[in-house]
Order: structure tokens, then sequence, then C-alpha cells
């Protein structure tokens, strides 16, 4: 009996001493009567803009040599796409694979942890007021393709009657001709001071303005028009190992941005190479470790570039939680009631005391 009643008591002075306890949780299923959190990754965002150059052709583009002594106009409508700036940014999230479960226990702080939505730890027994400034990571905000298609538009409302109502094409390519030169005496008699009707200051720039809009209008009927629009799409990326060449997406002049699998276009890739990784945990082996303080993180980093066909589209360099390793602090100092502990967006030890 009196064996029994001294194993009790050592357990109960265990249980005393042992009051704060962190446990890694490998499955979905954290201990009862505990708080999970997780520790931070990061994921990679790649955005690509593509310029779009959209070609029309001019109605009466074969005649564009012989009336207006144009050379250089659209033969056909088609279009075509240049990579005009690729960017990288990135974000932390939480890392599913450092998920830890803090026992609750009256005589510790450590279950007094502040999460943010994503269930990442962010201080531990800390209050508003004492709250450090913490530098986010800007999100990246997809934007949407931004373009103006009614520049591809031809405008036949400035036509002359007598175009209008020509009986064909060559016919009416004569007219609209004329019509261009019409224009440019006009301009040339309003300027000289030899128009009929007078002008004021302002009433002859306003005159010339509108001449010269409709006259690009004519114009454009022969030479084409020329549009561009600019398009952005954004690869999501979170690794965990070196990534070497890995196709990102494939380009094609004609088609833009394609999947990796449409061989119209050329592989466009991406390197993630870790300028820095530890090998293994050095903290002690688990099984001397009665208890575990906080989990956090000493982190690692990594270069990353874009290639496309041997030329670097943009490279940088980013902190990269998953290329560090795990360590805890000592469970006994979150015994203290005045312990407190910030941790960064890293996942590492900002502020302790």
């Amino acid at each position: 009996m009196k064996k029994f009643v001294v194993i009790i008591l050592i357990l109960s002075a265990l249980r005393i001493s042992a009051q704060t306890n962190v446990i890694p949780v490998s499955s979905e299923n954290a201990p009862q009567n505990s708080i999970t959190y997780f520790l931070p990754q990061t994921e990679i965002f790649v955005s690509v803009t593509v310029k779009k150059t959209i070609e029309k052709r001019g109605q009466f583009a074969n005649y564009a040599k012989r009336l207006l002594a144009l050379n250089n106009v659209a033969a056909s409508n088609k279009e075509s796409y240049e990579i005009d700036n690729v960017y990288i940014s990135h974000n932390f999230i939480a890392d599913s694979t450092k998920k830890y479960a803090i026992e609750i226990n009256p005589k510790s702080v450590a279950y007094k942890v502040k999460l943010n939505e994503n269930g990442v730890i962010e201080s531990v027994n800390w209050s508003e007021k004492e709250d450090l400034p913490i530098n986010l990571p800007s999100m990246l905000s997809d934007c949407a393709s931004h373009h103006n298609y009614l520049d591809t538009i031809f405008n036949f409302s400035v036509l002359g009657e007598e175009a209008l109502l020509a009986t064909s094409e060559a016919k009416m390519a004569e007219l609209v001709a004329k019509q261009i030169f019409k224009i440019r005496e006009s301009k040339m008699e309003i300027l000289s001071g030899e128009s009929e009707k007078e002008f004021d200051g302002e009433a002859l720039a306003l005159a010339i303005s509108e001449l010269d809009k409709i006259e690009k209008e004519l114009i454009v009927l022969f030479s084409g028009k020329t549009a561009t629009a600019y398009e952005r799409k954004t690869f999501r990326i979170i690794p965990k190992t070196a990534v070497e060449n890995q196709v990102l997406f494939r380009f094609s002049p004609l088609l833009g941005v394609v999947e990796t699998d449409n061989f119209a276009g050329r592989p466009v890739v991406v390197n993630i190479a870790p300028k820095f990784i530890y090998k293994e945990n050095l903290a002690p082996p688990q099984k001397t470790i009665k208890q575990f303080g906080l989990f956090y993180n000493v982190v690692g980093s990594a270069e990353i570039s874009v290639i496309d066909n041997e030329k670097i589209l943009t490279e940088t360099t980013i902190t990269m939680p998953q290329f560090g390793i795990t360590k805890f602090l000592p469970a006994e100092i979150f015994n203290k009631p005045e312990t407190q502990m910030k941790f960064t967006k890293f996942g590492t030890v900002e502020y302790i005391k």
C-alpha cells in the first residue's frame, strides 16, 4: 500500500512539473483538450503578362498603293503574342506537414495562442496593446485582361454619299481616295487663309482637328488597323524540394500562353534552387524528451528563376521555411505566467520574454 501511495505521489509530481506539452500531429485527429496550430510555408506566384497585337486588314487594302501610295499595309487579319513581363511574388500559408497540438493546462501559457485565418501561429500570451507591427506579405491580385477591341473596328460613317452608293469595291475605293484628297485640300485652304469661311484661333484648331480625325478614319480603310491587348496569367507553386527546369507553361507567338502539354508552344521553365538547406533537425532525439515546448521554424531560402529558351526572364531570392528545419523551445519557459512570444511571418521567433 505504501508503494502504491509513493507511485501516486511521483506521478502527481510529474504532472505538476510537466505543465507544458506540444505534440506533433501527423493525422487529422488532434489529442483531446488541445489547441492545434500550423507553421507557415511559402507559396510562389509567377505572373506572366503577354502583349497581344491584333491586325485588321482594311477593306481597300488592294488599292492602297495605287490610289494613296501606301506600302506598309495590313495584308491579312492576324494576331501575334509576345511576353511583356514576368513577375515573381509569394505568400505564406499553413504547412500541413507542420501541425502541432498544444495540450491545454491552466498552469501553462502555451495554449494562449493567437492564430491567423489559416491557423498559422502568430503569438503566445500576447495582448493587442503590446502588438508589434507585422509586415504582411502582399497577395498577388491577378488583373483582368485589358484591351480595347473597338480600336480594330472600322468607321464607315465618315464615307461620303457617293462612296456609299458605289456599285463596286474598286469604284468605292476611288471615291474614298478622292475624299481624302479633298480633306487635305480643305486643311490647306484653312491654314493658308484661302477658305471661304473665316475661323478664329479656337475654331481653327477645332476644324483642323475634326478634319484630321476624318482623314485618319478614311486612311485606315486602306492601311488597316492595329490594336494591342495585355493579358495576365498566374501560376502557383508550393515547392517542397528543389525544382530544375520544370515546364511552367508553353508559349507560342501565334497562340500566346498555352498548356504544358501543348507542343505548339516552346517551353518556359522554372528553377527553384535552395541556397541553404538543413540536412537534419539539430534538436535532441525525440525519445529523450518528455515534454516539448512550442515548435518554430529555422528558415532556408531559394533562388527562383524563370527561363525562356536560355533567356532569364526574371529571378529573385525568397525565404522558404520549408527548406529549413523545425526546432522547439524548452517546455518549462511557458510555465511562467509572464512569458510572451511573437512569431514572424516565416514562423521564426521574433520576440520572447
